[in-house]
């Protein structure tokens, strides 16, 4: 159920093939992830912390792969509960495994969600979908999608408000 809500992999009406072909892709994103968040541990370079920093955090798109590049934790992340942070760190570490996990809509306000019109926003999801919207290949450049789709998973329940 979480992977047909946040990717829309349509398993019923897409050939076997296809369906295959889509799940493996998530798969190999989140396994990026996993990669991500096992290089974020503690005493790592890979993450920073600062409060200037507003947000509650920042990954830069494909950062894992150029040196010197980090996540950056913000003053807001520990604000936030234990299922917020852990999707922050999905969020961006999505952002972080693979350049072309962007921003695309946000899961919010449910049922829809909302455009992202940020640059990266407007870049992947000119048309300004609603995350209700969004089909296979814009979810896999959504990193609100593979957040979501991890809390949904981890939770048992889609946690979004009616």
């Amino acid at each position: 159920a979480s992977i047909e809500t946040h990717f829309k992999v349509n398993i019923p009406t897409v050939s076997e093939a296809v369906a295959r072909d889509r799940l493996q892709k998530i798969k190999t994103l989140f396994l990026k992830i996993e990669r991500v968040l096992n290089a974020i541990g503690p005493g790592s370079s890979r993450v920073m912390g600062n409060p200037g920093v507003p947000d509650k955090a920042l990954g830069p798109l494909g950062g894992i792969n150029i040196p010197g590049q980090f996540i950056t934790i913000g003053r807001d992340f520990h604000n936030a509960n234990p299922n917020m942070r852990a999707a922050v760190l999905i969020h961006e570490g999505g952002h972080f495994a693979d350049a072309s996990c962007s921003h695309a809509a946000s899961e919010q306000p449910a049922p829809d969600g909302w455009p992202i019109e940020d640059s990266f926003g407007t870049a992947v999801n000119p048309r300004k979908l609603k995350y209700a919207q969004l089909d296979f290949n814009l979810h896999m450049q959504n990193a609100y999608s593979f957040a979501q789709c991890a809390l949904h998973n981890g939770l048992g329940i889609d946690k979004r408000p009616p």
